[in-house]
């Protein structure tokens, strides 16, 4: 190394904020990164609350569709395919409930 006032050490040398494995904790907590997972931890919550509410009010319209009063081979046909779209509905809820299980764990962790 040359000893000089113009020598400028190079950007990735140990500065005194910095530990031996990076970032000491005071400049880790002014990261942007906990600022970012904390924005992504809100807006997968609110698009999880959302489509839980529009699955709620489509399984509240498929029941209400179930219960039409008619007969023969076509309502038969319409409820069987009620009956599929229920069971998918359910799917997505059981779904988001593992997806909000699994953000609530890796947010606390």
């Amino acid at each position: 190394m040359i000893d000089s006032p113009s020598f400028t050490p190079p950007a990735f040398s140990m500065q005194p904020a910095a530990g031996p494995y990076g970032p000491s904790v005071d400049r880790m907590l002014s990261c942007s990164c906990h600022r970012i997972v904390a924005r992504s931890f809100e807006t997968m919550t609110n698009l999880i609350d959302q489509t839980e509410r529009v699955l709620g009010d489509a399984r509240v319209l498929m029941d209400q569709a179930g219960a039409i009063d008619w007969e023969g081979e076509a309502a038969q046909a319409f409820r069987a395919g009620l009956v599929r779209a229920s069971d998918m509905a359910d799917g997505q809820l059981f779904s988001l409930v593992q997806a909000r299980r699994l953000l609530e764990e890796e947010t606390r962790a």
